[in-house]
């Protein structure tokens, strides 16, 4: 494989902490897993003791996969992303961690489910008004020790929740997604031996994507690292645009600083874009001066066409003006609708090019929509497979009266008051609930629920039935899943959709379950996996809609940025870091490979009236040279275009 000589420099390094300042589309992964296989090969490091560090599942298996297709047999390479690698330290130490043998992992949504409940119990007026999502945010910024800026009302419930909500956890038995990272940090800060053992384990660290990084992740890594100090980390601080969410760029700008011995490599050359492209976008990020100094150099023998701007009058004629372009795209440089990616700010301008492109009838997709695996229905039945193996409070809750069976709240109450006064589960209580002054009738709905759970698990387990998808979409039809969903959905496409989610969830399970006659453990990896995976869009032979923020990673032919003013890039409310929003925008011009259009409106459409806009301060400070400006929304036809147009004209009017 050939390897520039910057990448080959990267490659060859073997001890001691490494920057690779990796800019877009510069080939990081070809450098690192290039590095992987050298060390291996050349018995630096065996393949157990190396750690690849990534941000999404995704990456960690295209990793993995490069790897093992190069260097067969080296699957003990650990990949994947900070939380599954918190994950693995918690279950091998789960009793030094003071967690129950076979702890849950609490998703966003039950971690938000508890909030609520906790807030019912809280004595202030107006506690129905706090946003639970926002609440989550602030907790995790405390407990990182991160400063945050909230309304006072909001920082006094968080003083409030965050002492019930730690509670709230050990009672279920579970841990949440930041406790994957804090959890083991706080672990190993405490116990030398467990410390030692985690250290032992890794000889050579990477982490990619390093400048999302966040305080409590690199308190973590500092603890890994230290006897070694072999650490390579990857990343742009040219497309840090997470700090909204904890990210901390100066992890990656003060790296050489931290690490006085640190060697580090440029990674410059550009394999994705036109000269032209590149030239805007090394414009557009010099102009902010907290950076680690890199040019991108194209490397691409693209024909060079200047990307441009178009002014429209008003928010509709934007759209109008994309529209045509997109068809341009596709009659003109013959592109796929596939190829064009359109991307913007604000969720709003995307629902506004939907229902344009619906009308139209131009394919597309909407990327960063519901997650698959964030559907009620999808959700309901991960629990019953929970329950079935490895039950905890959060998911028994989840299940016990879905779909509908007489357990209705006091049932329920009844039941939670007794396991808090016993200091025991939900779980252990209802399968007590004789003691618990249950009803009869109430009582055999409960023991109905757990014999069709030990059914259910008895039928997954059985080394008769290999399609364990089909099982377990039957069992969720003859437990009245169905039934309820079509009951309480009043359009039956939409009952359709909701239970075909199940059905494509058991046609996942049977994909995952490859050993037979299967074992619980396959579950319990299954499970795992499902709660920590990333959710991929399909792929669509559509038109890419998507948020500059959506759009980090990828790539396309054609792309076109539209909504370029002020209040919505940089924004008005949610771009208070104005060097964050230009390396938003810088992030979206460099997935652009050939064309790339900017567009923006003098009038804009706020709610139901046209207001003034101005372009972005990120257009006025463009060289001109740089770009092809329309202050009309229109390109010029050139003559041999309007001759033809012409003959076009008059070969219709003659026929």
């Amino acid at each position: 494989m050939n390897l520039t000589t910057e990448q080959q420099r990267a490659v060859n390094h073997n001890y001691g902490p490494m920057l690779i300042l990796a800019g877009a589309g510069s080939g990081k992964t070809t450098t690192l897993v290039s590095r992987v296989i050298r060390l291996v090969k050349e018995k630096i490091a065996k393949p157990q003791e190396i750690c690849l560090l990534t941000f999404t599942n995704k990456a960690a298996r295209e990793m993995r996969g490069r790897i093992e297709a190069r260097v067969q047999g080296q699957s003990n390479i650990w990949a994947g992303t900070f939380h599954s690698f918190g994950l693995e330290i918690l279950r091998r130490n789960y009793k030094v961690a003071g967690l129950p043998k076979y702890f849950g992992v609490l998703d966003t949504a039950d971690a938000s489910q508890i909030v609520r409940e906790l807030l019912r119990t809280l004595s202030v007026p107006n506690k129905n008004a706090f946003d639970d999502k926002r609440l989550l945010t602030y907790m995790s910024r405390a407990r990182e020790g991160i400063s945050y800026i909230a309304e006072d009302d909001y920082k006094l419930a968080v003083e409030w929740l965050m002492p019930k909500f730690e509670k709230k956890k050990a009672i279920l038995g579970v841990v949440d997604f930041d406790d994957l990272i804090i959890k083991p940090y706080q672990l190993l800060r405490k116990n030398i031996a467990v410390l030692e053992t985690e250290q032992n384990r890794i000889n050579q660290l990477m982490i990619d994507e390093f400048q999302d990084t966040n305080t409590a992740q690199m308190k973590l890594v500092d603890l890994l690292v230290a006897p070694h100090k072999n650490l390579t980390v990857v990343g742009d601080d040219d497309q840090s645009i997470y700090g909204w969410r904890g990210a901390q760029v100066s992890n990656i700008l003060g790296f050489p600083k931290k690490f006085k011995d640190c060697i580090t490599v440029r990674l410059e050359e550009n394999y994705r874009s036109s000269k032209t492209i590149i030239d805007l976008a090394n414009h557009v990020i010099q102009q902010n001066k907290k950076r680690h100094e890199k040019i991108l150099k194209p490397m691409r023998d693209f024909k060079p066409q200047v990307p441009e701007i178009f002014a429209f009058e008003t928010d509709n004629d934007e759209v109008d003006g994309v529209i045509r372009e997109i068809y341009n795209f596709k009659n003109v440089d013959n592109f796929e609708f596939k190829d064009i990616a359109v991307f913007y700010r604000s969720n709003t301008q995307g629902a506004v090019l939907e229902g344009e492109l619906k009308t139209k009838g131009i394919p597309y997709t909407i990327s960063g929509g519901t997650s698959f695996l964030e559907r009620k229905e999808v959700k309901d039945t991960l629990a019953y497979i929970r329950c079935a193996f490895r039950p905890n409070d959060v998911a028994y809750r989840r299940i016990f009266n879905t779909p509908a069976r007489g357990l209705g709240d006091v049932t329920f109450e009844n039941l939670h008051e007794l396991s808090q006064r016993r200091n025991i589960t939900f779980f252990e209580q209802a399968r007590n609930w004789k003691s618990a002054g249950i009803p009869d009738r109430s009582g055999a709905s409960i023991e109905k629920l757990n014999i069709a759970l030990r059914n259910l698990k008895d039928e997954l387990l059985n080394p008769n039935n290999q399609n364990v998808g089909d099982i377990l979409v039957r069992f969720m039809r003859e437990l009245g899943f169905r039934e309820m969903i079509y009951n309480t959905t009043k359009e039956p496409l939409v009952a359709q959709k909701k239970w075909q989610w199940i059905e494509i969830l058991g046609t996942i399970l049977t994909k995952s379950i490859k050993n037979f006659p299967p074992k619980q453990k396959d579950y319990d990896e299954f499970l795992s996996y499902m709660e920590l995976r990333d959710t991929e869009d399909e792929k669509s032979s559509g038109v890419n809609l998507m948020t500059l923020h959506s759009s980090k990673g990828l790539e396309f032919p054609a792309v076109v940025i539209v909504g370029v003013e002020e209040d919505l890039i940089p924004h008005k409310t949610l771009g208070t870091d104005i060097d964050e929003e230009r390396k938003l925008f810088y992030v979206g011009i460099t997935r652009a490979q050939k064309r790339l259009i900017l567009t923006h409106s003098k009038k804009r459409s706020v709610h139901n009236q046209l207001k003034p806009r101005i372009p972005s301060r990120f257009i006025s400070q463009l060289d001109k040279n740089l770009v092809h400006f329309f202050p009309e929304g229109i390109r010029p036809v050139s003559g041999a275009e309007r001759k033809q147009l012409l003959a076009d004209l008059y070969k219709k009017l003659d026929g």
